[in-house]
């Protein structure tokens, strides 16, 4: 017919092996997407991730061993020559056992007075103190010393209601007519012990038993590191402390001025104070100076300062 197109010839067909691997090409990405959805979604295995490194975790330290007195391997015992006054002995804080047995904050200075002293330190623990309380209790009874001699124990221990040892041991020591409070000192090592190491007078820092001997004026004049086995030496020691008391009853002379003076430093070490060496240790204005027998002086408010 005329005006109809010519007739188009027929696409030759794709031979079979070619058709296969032109529906292999296009069906592999799809069933590659379809696998990785099934194995990604909700239900299917998650992909593998990688650890984290371990963070490294450092060690503990380890804790600060406690230091526990113990007894010397060799006891014994000095005369301190001349008689050496000890800074901050009086204002070492301790702990005073009340009469129900409740340990209330206190100090040495409340302990002692202007008569001997006679402090020893002990612990239940401690098998040389537990030998040596009842020689020493024994020798301060076969004495009259009334109010001549002041008999301090400081127990280095924490006050225990269930350590019948120690029950026993302070209900002996409440009947010594020369002890009149019962002391305490949880100080690691003993508050004693470091202060006379560290005026040179104690080798070794941590030592039981340990007893001092101060005379009426406060002053170190005998020390003995370790168990008293023979008491006679302390026995001697008292009696010439008690041949000086009646120094320390006499009134007190004339102030001296203390050596350094006038160097613009108030020195205690020396001995200085608001009434040896004004000059260095004057009060303020409104503050006046107060000699105190057997201590150094202070200066206290005068009394119109402390009015509103």
């Amino acid at each position: 017919m005329a005006g109809d197109e010519p007739a188009r010839p027929p696409e030759p067909e794709l031979p079979p092996r070619k058709f296969a691997l032109v529906c292999g090409a296009v069906a592999s990405p799809l069933l590659a997407a379809l696998a990785w959805s099934m194995l990604d979604g909700p239900g299917g295995p998650a992909p593998p991730r990688l650890a984290a490194a371990p963070v490294p975790v450092a060690p503990p330290m380890p804790a600060a061993p406690t230091v526990r007195p113990q007894a010397p391997a060799i006891a014994g015992s000095i005369t301190v020559d001349p008689p050496r006054r000890l800074a901050r002995l009086g204002q070492l804080s301790l702990g005073a056992l009340n009469g129900e047995g409740r340990l209330v904050p206190s100090s040495l200075s409340a302990a002692l007075g202007r008569r001997i002293s006679v402090i020893n330190v002990w612990a239940t623990y401690c098998a040389p103190c537990m030998r040596e309380l009842p020689r020493l209790l024994e020798l301060l009874a076969a004495r009259s010393w009334g109010a001549d001699l002041r008999f301090v124990p400081v127990l280095l221990e924490a006050p225990d209601r269930h350590n019948e040892t120690q029950k026993t041991a302070l209900a002996a020591l409440r009947q010594a007519p020369t002890s009149k409070q019962m002391l305490v000192d949880l100080t690691p090592a003993g508050a004693l012990q470091t202060l006379l190491h560290e005026a040179g007078l104690l080798p070794e820092r941590a030592t039981l038993p340990l007893t001092l001997v101060l005379d009426c004026e406060q002053r170190l004049r005998w020390l003995h590191r370790g168990e008293i086995t023979d008491s006679a030496a302390l026995a001697a020691v008292l009696e010439q402390l008690r041949s000086e008391l009646p120094r320390c009853a006499a009134p007190p002379q004339e102030v001296a001025a203390a050596d350094g003076c006038g160097d613009q430093y108030c020195d205690p070490e020396r001995a200085e104070d608001c009434a040896t060496c004004q000059q260095d240790c004057a009060c303020p204005e409104n503050r006046e100076c107060v000699p105190i027998e057997g201590r150094r002086a202070r200066c206290n408010f005068r009394p119109q300062s402390l009015k509103d």
